[in-house]
């Protein structure tokens, strides 16, 4: 599959390892909740799963001899999928609006795992021009939050203990000198180091999974690790 060209060849490998980890069901909520939802915007994601997904069964079919398999098999399978996991129905939706205080209109895989009656989703100022918003899920290896971030808006330079994708949901942003808009996503792995800016007019809001802390470079990182003894 050609990915879009504004992807930049350092973050493709990345890329591509999750989407195919995705069609392999080997990704956690978090991180499958992101990618569901960037299939909703880009075709061409959504293609290259499917190829993945097509691979995948031709392996198991010439690789794996067939076994019989217990009458409750299927409904067992299903329980530990659990309500929250993405469907092949979900990837397709178009982003639809949820009526909460946030006044965002979340992707439709996300919105499945909201319940608007018990969760009342509102923005935390961080620092002017930045507001953050937890999004509460039953994961426990990643963290799935949503970034406001005003026109210009500059993320210091800061390195990534962990893996970090971000999915633009409106406005855009760049990465170290790279355009990304709505629907792109981006694939930091665990120990890059990066910058990001907010789109001049319109400010970008992302939908922004972690699976490590994130620290700072240089002064700004050692006055948060000072501020923090």
């Amino acid at each position: 599959m050609a990915l879009d060209p504004r992807t930049p060849r350092y973050h493709e490998d990345a890329y591509m390892s999750l989407l195919l980890a995705y069609a392999a069901g080997r990704l956690d909520q978090a991180q499958s909740l992101i990618v569901a939802s960037h299939l909703a915007f880009s075709e061409k994601a959504r293609r290259c799963v499917d190829e993945f997904e097509r691979l995948g069964g031709a392996l198991l079919e010439r690789e794996c001899a067939p076994v019989a398999m217990k009458a409750a098999s299927l409904e067992a399978v299903l329980r530990r999928l659990g309500p929250h996991a993405p469907t092949s129905q979900q990837q397709g939706k178009p982003a639809r609006s949820l009526h909460l205080s946030c006044g965002l209109e979340l992707p439709a895989a996300l919105q499945d795992c909201v319940n608007p009656d018990t969760c009342h989703l509102e923005w935390t100022a961080l620092t002017p021009g930045l507001d953050s918003m937890d999004i509460p899920l039953e994961c426990r290896k990643s963290r799935l939050q949503l970034f406001r971030a005003g026109p210009a808006f500059a993320m210091p330079h800061h390195r990534h203990e962990g893996m970090e994708i971000m999915l633009v949901l409106e406005g855009a942003f760049m990465d170290d000198g790279q355009f990304y808009g709505r629907g792109d996503m981006v694939v930091e792995e665990k120990d890059s180091a990066h910058s990001v800016t907010a789109c001049k007019k319109q400010g970008c809001v992302s939908m922004v999974v972690t699976s490590g802390s994130v620290r700072l470079a240089g002064l700004a990182g050692i006055l948060s690790a000072i501020l923090r003894l």
